[in-house]
């Protein structure tokens, strides 16, 4: 959802108390952070006008830093749905459905603002049940269990100045890539050295300051000791059947920030001597079916280990990158980044 840190330096006199009296903003309210305390914005620079839709809620205590003639105030900020939602627990029966109408049919339900496109659609079937959840985390569990129409599981459920989104890892990962192919980008932005002295070139498109690699894991590694083959046993409580495999996870028709992966021989292993974790799922045939049926739907053996495996990799290699504000921007805009060298 969407989250925001707000910084407002106050020289005094910004606001009135009960009795008419002139002072801070911290003060004069005064701000307590209960959930009941909006605040609304607009940001105008050279890339255009971002005005927030709807107020954002203050979360929390207000810090405050006061100083000689001023005093620096920095508000936690939450998207207004997200609080109107928490006390709005689920007990609708969704019906028996791709999980993309699911999700379509809970966001019309709560009032919760998406355009179609932006949900995308999936091949999962399933029973979808509140379970007396509220309506946002309700699809944040049903993310892990989508599968999209081609490529493995796993979904993103996020907010934006579009409203609400449901895409898939394999969707924004081609996408991003077709937009580099086109170099349909918002705007290339560069890093420059300490030498820099060109006083012209462009600063509201350049990068603050040098990137920080906040995690970086070796996947080579990973992949030679088998971090992603997995042991995944099944009970089938209909049949007694029990099965039990050594997996691996690399799906050669997803779509990866690199290279696809290849399968080698004896990679999947046949033995129980190169795995890295152990998944067991007890099934119940005809659980969500009306009647007598012997049909496992929505096996999670089939999901859960490689949903996690996509999360897992998406994450492994993280790098934070300061701009200057952007209206224009939001998740799914490819931008290009470009690095001065010397």
């Amino acid at each position: 959802m969407i989250t925001a840190q707000a910084t407002i330096v106050d020289t005094g006199d910004s606001a009135t108390d009960e009795r008419d009296n002139l002072g801070t903003i911290r003060d004069a309210f005064p701000i307590i952070g209960d959930g009941t305390e909006f605040i609304t914005f607009e940001i105008v620079n050279e890339s255009g006008t971002l005005k927030a839709k709807e107020p954002m809620v203050i979360t929390g205590a207000p810090i405050t830093l006061d100083q000689n003639q001023r005093q620096v105030l920095t508000l936690p900020l939450v998207s207004k749905y997200t609080i109107d939602t928490a006390s709005k627990p689920r007990l609708s029966y969704y019906g028996i459905g791709t999980l993309d109408e699911a999700v379509k049919k809970i966001l019309k339900e709560n009032n919760l603002p998406f355009l179609d496109k932006n949900i995308e659609k999936s091949s999962t079937l399933d029973k979808v049940e509140g379970k007396n959840e509220t309506p946002i985390d309700l699809i944040f569990h049903l993310s892990k269990k989508t599968k999209p129409i081609t490529g493995a599981p796993g979904f993103f459920f996020y907010e934006t100045q579009e409203g609400f989104n449901f895409r898939s890892i394999e969707g924004l990962i081609k996408q991003g890539m077709e937009d580099y192919k086109n170099n349909s980008t918002d705007r290339t932005y560069t890093y420059f050295n300490n030498n820099r002295t060109d006083p012209s070139a462009e600063d509201n498109y350049k990068v603050m300051g040098m990137p920080i690699i906040k995690r970086d894991q070796n996947l080579l590694t990973a992949l030679k000791t088998g971090v992603y083959n997995v042991r995944i046993q099944t009970k089938n409580l209909l049949t007694g059947q029990f099965t039990d495999n050594i997996v691996n996870l690399l799906d050669k028709n997803s779509t990866y920030l690199g290279n696809k992966p290849s399968i080698k021989p004896n990679q999947n292993e046949t033995t129980a001597s190169n795995y890295a974790r152990t998944y067991s799922y007890v099934l119940t045939p005809g659980s969500l079916d009306e009647g007598v049926s012997t049909k496992i739907t929505n096996n999670p053996a089939e999901y859960e280990p490689q949903a996690n495996m996509r999360y897992a990799m998406l994450h492994s290699q993280i790098v934070d990158i300061t701009i200057p504000c952007n209206t224009r921007l939001m998740v799914k805009v490819f931008l290009l980044p470009t690095f001065e060298l010397w």
